[in-house]
């Protein structure tokens, strides 16, 4: 059972971090649309009412797109919660950065070393 319950999550961590990628491609594609379409409007000198509603559903799109994004970051915090109900007791493995490291890890025991970015 408990091998079942580790393949289980096993795939979802291999499910879960390409739609978390995926996710801000998306977010980054929708943004440039929408640049795209501001410099397009200003380069052919065009009223800013021309594309009114284009601009509205582009920034929809934006907006459906950021939600999308964080609803997958708050499921991946929901399953490290689940996790711990499902696989008491099994180390932790990865972590991401909604948190702190586990014990153990050299991270977790130089608090003075950080990734700069």
């Amino acid at each position: 059972m408990l091998n079942d319950r580790l393949n289980a999550a096993r795939t979802i961590t291999a499910a879960l971090n390409p739609a978390e990628e995926a996710a801000d491609d998306h977010c980054l594609a929708a943004l440039q649309l929408g640049v795209a379409l501001y410099q397009a409007r200003r380069t052919a000198g065009v009223s800013l009412h021309t594309g009114k509603e284009c601009f509205e559903e582009v920034h929809a799109a934006i907006n459906h797109a950021h939600e999308s994004r964080s609803r997958l970051l708050k499921a991946h915090r929901l399953f490290a919660d689940l996790r711990d109900e499902v696989l008491p007791g099994v180390p932790v493995r990865m972590v991401g950065d909604v948190g702190g490291c586990p014990p153990g890890t050299a991270s977790a025991e130089r608090p003075d070393l950080r990734v700069a970015g």
